[in-house]
């Protein structure tokens, strides 16, 4: 029911309002489409991409990683929140693999995705949890 940073929609009045439609919702999906697509399509190789995904990590935790993060209230999200919502997407996308028929995507094939994404989700969660936990 918070209002999250660079949203300026409407919020829902109660809990009860708040559908999958709403704007906020609709907001914080655009940046899931985009991180999910960056994460799924970037190329490992390249220092780049692990020095985005930690970024990602760490503007969870209220510090400013990225330049475009110029507001002054920082985006703080516990990392239990974080480490469920990569749990779904994980989920979401394992199921989409496996729904798909086996004219589109053999079996050994769809184990390969699943194992991939896997890894990639993990690696993300990782990069999470080392800016939470004190060791």
């Amino acid at each position: 029911m918070e209002r999250n940073q660079g949203f300026d929609g409407p919020l829902p009045a109660k809990l009860e309002d708040l559908t999958l439609d709403s704007p906020q919702l609709v907001y914080r999906k655009i940046f899931m489409k985009a991180w999910a697509r960056r994460i799924l399509t970037s190329d490992y190789s390249s220092p780049k991409t692990w020095a985005y995904m930690d970024k990602v990590g760490i503007m969870h935790t209220g510090v400013k990683s990225f330049k475009h993060r110029t507001n002054s209230k920082p985006l703080v999200v516990p990392y239990r929140d974080c480490a469920l919502t990569l749990a779904r997407v994980e989920s979401i996308l394992q199921t989409s693999i496996l729904k798909l028929p086996e004219d589109q995507l053999l079996t050994a094939e769809k184990i390969s995705a699943i194992s991939a994404i896997s890894k990639v989700i993990w690696i993300q969660n990782d990069l999470f949890a080392r800016h939470y936990i004190d060791e």
